[in-house]
């Protein structure tokens, strides 16, 4: 079996420019979402939305809420992200498996992180 991703160093390249924001709405765009869509189905208000994408002071994009967005947007993002961090991903269908099981394995860490943040919470205590 071949590799899924290859990584192909650049040591030239500033890892830090990756414009975050531009990519989003870049991969939302070839979806045809548009960005209320995406904030709805991420269950945040558009203006906070927009802020975030335009990576305004204090405003952040949220990678546990871009994982509400549907697979598509993630068929067209994840390659650019591994792109600019210097790794390629091999085929088609490395990019479709390689996001069925990023969203998968994230899923999996959002349910115990809630599970275990349930556990911690403090119970109501009856009043005699």
């Amino acid at each position: 079996m071949l590799a899924m991703f290859t990584h192909v160093p650049n040591p030239g390249h500033d890892v830090n420019a990756f414009q975050l924001g531009a990519e989003v709405r870049r991969a939302l765009a070839i979806i045809g979402m548009s960005e209320k869509a995406a904030a709805l189905t991420q269950g945040i208000d558009q203006s906070e939305f927009s802020k975030q994408l335009s990576e305004k002071q204090g405003h952040y994009i949220s990678l546990t809420r871009l994982l509400l967005l549907p697979q598509q947007f993630w068929a067209i993002f994840l390659p650019e992200l591994a792109a600019h961090f210097g790794f390629r991903i091999d085929s088609q269908d490395a990019i479709t498996d390689a996001t069925a099981k990023m969203l998968h394995a994230c899923a999996n860490v959002m349910r115990l992180v809630t599970l275990s943040g349930e556990e911690t919470q403090p119970k109501e205590r009856k009043r005699a």
